[in-house]
């Protein structure tokens, strides 16, 4: 059984070197400190250094639209449009997903994920940003938070509600990695995948079975920053590097 080790790096490096030891999918956890414009910012500037690297390389991003909306990150692109990224940019696909709304209805995520070999294209990388919102039924969301009413009732219906949600989790999680795999036995070459969530203690077990690395990444406070930005990440789990 793995135990958590104490190795920080300054981001992106960490997970260019994980890359660099073989580690073909990565979990990154981040905690409160991280605001969702900077975590989806960081995920951009992975996907950018990749095609940089690789002029061939083409990314797929799977995430909901309100990801991607906010008028912060708007302004984020727009200067990565205007800047040597442009091209980048360009092979950076997107697939916007919504979340389940009713509690009959399978994640939409997982009909994606298994149907990624009718892309027109190979991916390089395969990357979902916020899985758990994208597993998670909107519905049930919903019901959680109603009258007191009935409320063991209600405490054990929230209960069953999770169990799937953490199923759908569970297996979305495994098809994103058997999804890579698949990707790169059909292309001939290396395909990564990527799993971009906020921190998520119940689950970090099973994450951390499915993935090969897993991350904790947090913006500590540092010198000289007014406001923290810079990202810095631990390996969660011994097998990272080894």
């Amino acid at each position: 059984e793995s135990l958590p080790v104490a190795m920080s790096s300054r981001w992106p490096h960490c997970l260019l070197e994980a890359m660099a030891a073989g580690q073909d999918s990565q979990a990154i956890l981040f905690d409160e400190s991280v605001e969702p414009c900077r975590r989806t910012e960081a995920l951009l500037e992975v996907l950018l250094q990749i095609c940089g690297q690789d002029h061939e390389a083409q990314c797929l991003l799977l995430c909901e639209k309100s990801e991607l909306h906010s008028s912060d990150f708007a302004e984020i692109l727009r200067l990565r449009q205007d800047s040597d990224d442009a091209e980048a940019l360009r092979r950076i696909h997107i697939k916007y997903l919504q979340s389940p709304q009713d509690s009959s209805e399978l994640p939409p995520v997982l009909d994606v994920l298994i149907a990624l070999q009718n892309l027109a294209f190979v991916p390089s990388v395969i990357a979902v940003l916020g899985l758990s919102e994208l597993t998670l039924c909107r519905a049930r969301a919903s019901t959680s938070s109603a009258s007191d009413t009935a409320a063991f009732n209600a405490r054990s219906a929230l209960l069953g509600h999770a169990a799937v949600d953490m199923q759908y989790f569970a297996l979305a999680a495994s098809l994103l990695v058997d999804s890579a795999a698949q990707a790169a036995s059909l292309g001939g070459k290396r395909c990564l995948a990527f799993l971009w969530e906020g921190t998520e203690e119940s689950r970090l077990g099973l994450i951390g079975s499915i993935f090969d690395a897993t991350w904790s990444a947090s913006t500590p406070a540092l010198k000289g920053e007014s406001v923290p930005r810079t990202i810095q990440a631990q390996a969660l789990f011994a097998s990272v590097l080894r």
